[in-house]
C-alpha cells in the first residue's frame, strides 16, 4: 500500500528480469519467483510504467525469456 514498488510472480522471474534488461527495462529479481519494479514517484511517468508493463507482457507472451540461460 505504501511502497514504491510493484512485484509480479512468475516461475521464470529470473530469466524474465534478464530478458527485460536486454530490452532496456530495468527490474529487480526477488527470490524465488518475483519480478520487482521500483518506481520513483518524482521521476516516473505514467508512460514509463505503461511501457515497462507492455514490454513485460511481450516477453512473457512470446516466451522470450526461454533464450536466456537459467541460473
Amino acid at each position: 500500500r505504501r511502497g514504491s514498488h510493484v512485484t509480479l510472480h512468475h516461475p521464470e522471474a529470473r530469466r524474465i528480469c534478464q530478458a527485460l534488461a536486454a530490452r532496456g527495462v530495468i527490474t529487480d529479481y526477488r527470490s524465488p519467483d518475483r519480478v520487482r519494479y521500483g518506481l520513483a514517484p518524482v521521476t516516473t511517468r505514467f508512460s514509463d510504467v505503461w511501457d515497462a508493463v507492455d514490454e513485460t507482457r511481450r516477453v512473457i507472451e512470446a516466451k522470450a525469456y526461454e533464450g536466456v540461460p537459467a541460473g
